[in-house]
């Protein structure tokens, strides 16, 4: 022990004789400073003590990690009197510095004795200590880890304790045994058991804290326990009997009293303020009362004890845990925010999902039982208020001889108001269960987890909602999972934010069910996410923005924007799964430590007819629409945009749809899709524009079907091939897969390689007029099905215009599917489009006056190489040049007298490219980038070119026929 200031003489007295056994080495620059760095420095500080020197003013700091040594004598030897002490108590500053305390052993036979690595503090402050293995079992009733008792203000700080067990008769906690009339005790946490023997009280963080004075408070903020608290009398998470203001605390520690049973607190006298607490453990009162939040609320009557009182205040709170008499008779209340209120209270704004609240005589969702008591002080004007509190316990799982969704009235004076314990509707088809707004939509998630599956129920949204960006707990578990209808109703749901660690997680956790139809349950349909910021690195987490887990499930016709990134199975709409999802969308980003897709992560996953706009990647796995499709995995229809990349140094599974696709069952099927963007492995690109890998044991088992997909020819070459993996090990090379793509082998090589029929994005033709091309992310449509204009095989698309409305036929004209009005179609204000081109795009107007609007970049605008803009010398890399060659530039582009668009290069040489909208005096409005040439379509002749003017295609068709 270090000091640098004078001490009183019995203390320099006792350095004297202990400087031949401890050195006590340099001084600190602080005079007020103490530093402790041994136990043998530890004991001699509490010696001096408890010889009646009390450190007031001083800083005491522990330098390093001290393992204590057979019984301790706790620092401050005083003794409880009443609300005060007798004797010795510690006043100064106490800094454990983060230091370990291991092996703190007390068994005193003292019932007045104050125990703990310090007895008594008196208006001093004891911090920054983590306990290890304490071993406290004592007949003292002021016994926690840290300190035994708490007077004059004193103050526990950022104190952990990490194992081990205390047993007291009463005032016994995890941290300190006993507080009396003012003080703060914060950021603390408890692990270890807390048991008082006799009719006393156990609490996590403290045994008891008690007794009032005018002007004075008691507070207990940001602490949690985690270990289990019982007593013959009040056991509370965070304190057994409180008169303090007790704040944004957890439990998650199982609680069991005979009396008096709170997951937070176990009984609140006269005072104090409960608010932002949080339990989610088993409380369980035997004999008389329990409540999620507090098991009894009641006043003193005597002023000697308790000079302060005012009505007790429990207000926003949130209990999952059950509440219960267990094996008791159950006298007086169980709620499940408060277990019986006597005479007054304000009970405001709390969440109650507790799975049951079972009592001997009065249960109920929020409070228990409010009751007159005569022997109970009775403050003038004031009574039992509940407002605006949540309970979304069912009414099934309450029991007991009176009870309540919300509160039971068991006296007159007793108001209650505004409490959400269910939602309006019968559930039917007809008029299913409704939800108005975030308050309801909370009760419903509530109500879900709680218990009631919902099963073969209908819920429908009536209005929007925001989320607010608040943490949000996901809607359903593999224990209680979702199992009826939830129809959107096209509503919105904004703002979703999930970023706490948890097997599943998204909007709904887990649903589950018998069929992947919309007519047998579950289903979600017709809901957009907007907005949402979904996180979660657990190693084994299910992660998607709308459902983490849909087992046995129905999607259809739900829309996301935003972020999300897992751990796992990780997917923009859905994480692992095994569900039909149909005519959805995502735009954002998905990433993921493990497997990740645009649509699902992982599983069975039949998607059909959707969209993904957004990069993907993760560290294994990963594909545009499903990242590891098992089984019969299917993806038909769909379009991405967007970049998929994955990490690693040999050919996993990753592509452009699909990483895996279906370890090659034969209802597995990859039809139809479109690809817009590059893949990369370990960022080098890669030619996997469908998928990757299959992965079965040989190639005979690839019983994919695939067939009729496309991709943009400016990410990929149009002759591209298609190649499956069918089984890859460590040895399999990127080098090794890529020499066997460029063999085009159609047997087996390299740990199975396969190469399946080729798909190209267009037709043999001998000149553009014959050729219909598109890219189907920049249409614009009217409320338009996404499957009437995504993922049919672009090579038969054809189009027409008809009154002033563009349409796309699939099947060669069999049937025509509108893809909405083009603008200027039908004559509108008769103008003539001009046209430049400047520094390689394409500009057009329609007046001299108005402004020049962009229509795209041409390739080749200045000559450079190629496709990209490297050689393309040998007719490889050259598609977008003239000839394959070097790119020849573009000099002019003009309309002619027929209204045709005229190219012409630096050459010399010019292309007729067909008419274009607007040539005969008909209105191409480009406003806003709506159904003009700017975004909707760009005929020219019966070619549609849609967003960029994809003159690439006209490049691709010259080289092919030359």
């Amino acid at each position: 022990m270090k000091n640098t200031k004078r001490k009183p003489l019995v203390f320099l007295v006792a350095l004297t004789l202990l400087l031949a056994i401890a050195p006590l080495g340099a001084l600190a620059a602080d005079e007020n400073v103490v530093t402790i760095s041994s136990l043998t420095e530890l004991e001699s500080f509490r010696d001096d003590v408890n010889s009646g020197n009390s450190y007031e003013g001083y800083t005491v700091k522990l330098t390093a990690s001290i393992e204590l040594s057979g019984e301790w004598t706790p620092i401050g030897n005083g003794e409880r009197d009443g609300k005060s002490y007798t004797g010795n108590a510690f006043k100064g500053v106490f800094d454990g510095n983060g230091s370990i305390v291991k092996g703190l052993t007390v068994t005193s036979t003292d019932s007045s004795a104050a125990v703990g690595l310090f007895g008594v503090v008196d208006g001093g402050t004891v911090k920054n200590i983590v306990f290890e293995e304490v071993a406290i079992n004592t007949l003292s009733k002021n016994a926690g880890s840290a300190i035994g008792m708490m007077v004059g203000g004193a103050t526990a700080e950022n104190i952990t304790v990490k194992s081990g067990s205390l047993v007291a008769p009463d005032g016994v906690g995890g941290i300190v045994g006993r507080m009396t009339v003012s003080g703060t005790i914060k950021g603390c946490s408890n692990s270890a058991t807390v048991e008082a023997t006799a009719s006393g009280g156990a609490g996590g963080i403290v045994g008891k804290a008690y007794y009032t004075e005018t002007g004075k408070i008691m507070s207990i903020e940001d602490c949690e326990n985690d270990a289990a608290i019982t007593s013959g009398y009040a056991a509370g998470g965070i304190v057994a009997l409180s008169a303090a203001d007790v704040k944004d605390c957890s439990n998650t520690g199982a609680i069991t009293a005979a009396t008096e049973a709170g997951g937070i607190v176990g009984e609140q006298v006269n005072r104090g303020i409960l608010s932002g607490n949080v339990n989610t453990a088993a409380v369980v009162g035997k004999a008389t009362a329990a409540g999620g939040i507090v098991g009894w609320v009641r006043y003193q009557t005597s002023a000697s004890d308790y000079e302060a009182s005012s009505v007790i205040e429990i207000t926003a709170n949130k209990n999952s845990g059950s509440v219960s008499k267990g094996d008791g008779a159950g006298a007086l209340g169980y709620g499940g925010i408060v277990g019986t209120v006597y005479n007054q209270a304000t009970v405001s704004g709390n969440e109650n999902s507790a799975p049951f609240v079972t009592g001997g005589t009065f249960a109920a969702g929020v409070v228990g039982a409010a009751q007159p008591a005569t022997n109970n002080l009775i403050i003038d004007g004031a009574t039992v208020t509940t407002s605006g509190n949540v309970s979304a316990t069912p009414a099934s799982k309450i029991t007991g001889t009176c009870v309540s969704l919300d509160a039971y009235n068991n006296t007159s004076s007793f108001v209650a108001s505004d409490n959400l314990t269910g939602l309006s509707g019968e559930g039917t088809k007809e008029s299913p269960y409704l939800i108005n707004n975030l308050a309801e939509f909370k009760w419903f998630r509530e109500n879900v987890n709680a218990g009631n599956s919902y099963n073969g129920a209908f819920v429908a949204l009536t209005a929007d909602i925001d989320l607010l960006g608040e943490e949000w707990t996901p809607i359903g578990s593999s224990a209680t999972p979702f199992q009826g209808y939830f129809d959107g109703a096209d509503h919105t749901i904004s703002n979703l934010k999930v970023s706490e660690a948890s097997t599943y997680v998204g909007l709904f956790g887990y649903i589950r069910g018998t069929s992947m139809t919309n007519t047998v349950t579950p289903s979600i349909q017709n809901l957009t996410l907007a907005s949402v910021d979904v996180s979660c690195d657990d190693a084994a987490s299910r992660v998607g923005a709308l459902v983490a887990n849909p087992f046995v499930a129905y999607i259809k016709n739900v829309h996301v924007t935003g972020t999300v990134n897992g751990g796992k199975w990780t997917g923009g709409l859905v994480g692992n799964c095994y569900a039909r999802i149909d005519d959805c969308s995502f735009e954002g980003s998905v990433t993921s430590q493990n497997q990740a897709g645009g649509i699902a992560g992982a599983g069975d996953a039949r998607v059909y007819n959707c969209k993904v706009v957004g990069d993907i990647s993760a560290k294994w796995w990963a594909g545009g629409v499903i990242g590891n499709g098992q089984e019969g995995a299917s993806a038909v229809g769909c379009y991405v945009e967007g970049d998929v990349s994955v990490d690693g140094n040999w050919y996993r599974g990753v592509g452009g749809i699909a990483g895996v696709a279906g370890h090659g069952y034969a209802g597995s099927e990859y039809m139809g899709n479109y690809f817009n963007g590059n893949v990369y492995l370990a960022g080098e690109k890669v030619p996997a524009v469908v998928a990757g890998l299959v992965n079965v044991d040989s190639n005979d088992n690839i019983k994919t079907v695939v067939g009729g997909n496309s991709w943009n020819t400016e990410y990929y070459d149009a002759d591209t091939k298609v190649y499956f993996v069918g089984e890859v090990g460590s040895e399999a090379t990127l080098d090794e897969w890529l020499a066997g793509a460029a063999e085009e082998l159609t047997t087996g090589r390299n740990n199975n390689l396969v190469m399946l029929e080729s798909d190209i994005p267009y037709v043999e033709a001998e000149s553009i007029e014959d050729v219909t091309f598109m890219q189907f992310s920049d249409v614009e449509a009217d409320n338009v099905a996404l499957s009437s204009q995504i993922g049919k095989n672009v090579a038969g698309v054809s189009f027409k215009l008809e009154n002033g409305i563009l349409y796309v036929s699939y099947d060669k004209e069999a049937s025509w599917v509108s893809l909405g009005k083009v603008n200027g179609s039908t004559g509108e204000s008769g103008r003539t489009p001009l046209l430049k081109v400047e520094n390689g795009k394409l500009y057009v107007r329609y007046d001299v006056n108005e402004t020049w609007v962009v229509l795209g970049s041409f390739k080749g605008d200045s000559g450079e190489d190629g496709a990209d803009g490297k050689d393309g010398a040998d007719g490889k890399d050259g598609v977008n040049g003239a000839d394959g060659k070097n790119g020849i530039g573009i000099t002019n582009a003009s309309v002619n007298d027929k209204g045709e668009l005229v190219i012409t290069y630096t050459d010399g040489t010019s292309v007729n490219l067909g008419v274009i909208v607007g040539q005969d005096g008909k209105d191409a409005d480009l406003e806003g980038g709506k159904n003009g040439l700017a975004t909707a379509a760009t005929v020219i002749g019966s070619v549609a070119l849609v967003g960029e003017i994809a003159l690439a295609l006209w490049f691709i068709l010259k080289k092919k026929a030359a």
